[in-house]
């Protein structure tokens, strides 16, 4: 796991959320690192799964679509190819989560 955001203040409210969730085991294992999601500091095809929670809704289209692309690039695979799975969070028509995963 490797909790990306650009802001120090949300990363630290991921430490103490992961340390109710997951234990503290989860999080002396974990190093959060400031960045954006269109700039993710990963290699080509490194990630299993990216879970964006609180990012959609505040991204213009072409933002999204930048994100989206990055996302892509470090998936180990592509949604289309038929390895994966593409999950929506929506509440009242407006996105709230996207979630990718190999399963």
């Amino acid at each position: 796991m490797l909790p990306v955001d650009p802001a120090a203040a949300a990363l630290g409210l991921f430490r103490e959320a992961a340390r109710v969730w997951l234990g503290e085991g989860a999080v002396t294992r974990t190093l959060p690192v400031r960045a954006r999601g269109e700039a993710l500091p990963l290699s080509d095809a490194r990630a299993d799964a990216i879970v964006l929670v609180d990012v959609v809704e505040h991204l213009t289209q072409p933002k999204l679509a930048r994100l989206l692309a990055e996302c892509a690039r470090v998936l180990r695979a592509i949604i289309p190819a038929g390895f994966g799975r593409l999950r929506l969070r929506l509440a009242a028509s407006r996105l709230l989560a996207v979630s990718l995963s190999l399963r």
